[in-house]
Parts: structure tokens; sequence; C-alpha cells
């Protein structure tokens, strides 16, 4: 499961650097930093907007692929049961430590 979802990021994270040079050739601007997208302007073209508006999506798809793969690799270090919430797990927590003490 993490191999196919790495490869997704890969992919995706490919396809966002591919975006990026599309939006720099359509607003004839050169982007140095390219953690996060530019806004949308009325001084773009109409295309152009919509590419930025694709590649801000994108770049949201990531994050939240990223996000769940950091979560579910940080529950799997924990030892946190698959569908247990972050409440539970605290929970059982803190009463395995109240057991000990």
């Amino acid at each position: 499961m993490n191999d196919s979802m790495e490869e997704e990021i890969y992919a995706l994270e490919k396809e966002k650097d591919e975006m990026w040079l599309k939006v720099e050739i359509m607003t004839r601007t050169k982007f140095f930093c390219h953690e996060t997208p530019p806004l949308i302007r009325t001084y773009f073209s109409n295309e152009a907007n919509e590419v930025i508006d694709e590649l801000q999506d994108l770049i949201r798809r990531i994050n939240n692929l990223s996000n769940i793969h950091l979560e579910s690799r940080m529950m799997r270090e924990l030892g946190i049961e698959k569908g247990m919430s972050p409440e539970e797990y605290l929970w059982k927590v803190k009463l395995s430590h109240m057991c000990i003490s």
C-alpha cells in the first residue's frame, strides 16, 4: 500500500512540475518559488487562469495524499489499530499508564 501511495505522489509531483512549466509559459512569468501556486489574476488570460486553477487543485490533492500517507505511517509506528481514532488511542494510552503506576 505504501509503495503504491508513494508512486502516486511521485506521479502527481511530476505532473505538478509539468503544469508549473505550462503556467509559466502561459503567463509569461518565471516563478522562483514553486511551493504555492500563483493567484488567479484578471491580467492573465482565461486559459492561464484555468491552468492556475488546475495547478491549485493538483497541489491540494498532493498535500492531502501526503498527509494521509504521513498519518498512516505515524499510526503504524505508534501501533495504533486501523480504524482507531486519535481520541481512542489517547484513552488507551492513558489507561495503560494508570495500570502501570
